[in-house]
Order: structure tokens, then C-alpha cells, then sequence
């Protein structure tokens, strides 16, 4: 009896695995299309597209970084502003913020968003490596 029960709880855990590995496919996709960088581009890696997020995210902070600390301005808002942002950004991404109507609460958010969402993929990974060695343990 207790062969059965153990057995069913495996095959719950994997049903739950395969539906958290299908949402975390879909964040990916969601996260490749609102990075500039890799909207509309075809086989990209988990990696890059995570690559990508962390920079877009460091390019927002250093944009909203410089719009806060411009003259007219309250310069006290700017130290809330993380100070460790790489240097190393693609201007395009920069372009296309610059070109926007400016950086306001909803980027901020959106930015904060992207880099739990990338955190999430991270350990959904973790989980995947997992599962595969529980149904390794299943064909045994």
C-alpha cells in the first residue's frame, strides 16, 4: 500500500515540476519580449536573455541615476538609487529609453519585476535538474 501511495506522490510531483517548467518557458518568452535587445529575435538562450535583463535593468537604474541628479532636479531622490551600475551597456538600450517620454514609476517597477522574474528562472532551474533526477530514480 505504502508502494502506491509513495508512487502517486512522484507522479504529483512531477505533474507540478512539468507545469512550473511550462510557466518558467513562458517567462522566458515574456522576458525576451520586453527586453529591447531581444524582441523579435528567434533561439536565444536562457542565459543571454538573463544577460540581457541584468543590463537592461542596470541601464534603466543609471538613466533614472542621471535624470535624478539633472539641476532642476531634488538631488536627495538620487542615493536611494543603487551605486554600483556597470558601465558596460549597449547604447541602443539607452536610445530607446532616452527617446521614450522618460523614466516614471511604472519603469522603475518594471525594472524590479524583470530582475525577480530572472531570479525565479534561476531556481525554476535548479527544480528541473531536480526532476530529472527523480524520474532517473522512477526508470530504476
Amino acid at each position: 500500500m505504502k508502494m502506491k501511495e509513495s508512487k502517486k506522490h512522484l507522479l504529483q510531483h512531477l505533474q507540478h515540476q512539468k507545469s512550473s517548467f511550462t510557466s518558467n518557458k513562458r517567462e522566458f518568452q515574456i522576458l525576451q519580449e520586453i527586453i529591447p535587445q531581444l524582441n523579435g529575435k528567434n533561439h536565444v538562450s536562457k542565459t543571454t536573455v538573463i544577460e540581457e535583463t541584468v543590463k537592461y535593468i542596470e541601464t534603466l537604474q543609471k538613466v533614472l541615476k542621471e535624470r535624478l541628479s539633472s539641476p532642476d532636479q531634488n538631488t536627495s531622490s538620487s542615493s536611494t538609487i543603487n551605486e554600483g551600475i556597470n558601465d558596460s551597456f549597449d547604447n541602443s538600450i539607452i536610445d530607446s529609453i532616452s527617446n521614450s517620454s522618460g523614466i516614471d514609476l511604472h519603469q522603475l517597477i518594471l525594472s524590479s519585476c524583470l530582475l525577480k522574474a530572472g531570479l525565479k528562472i534561476l531556481r525554476r532551474r535548479e527544480q528541473r535538474l531536480h526532476l530529472k533526477r527523480i524520474r532517473k530514480s522512477l526508470r530504476q
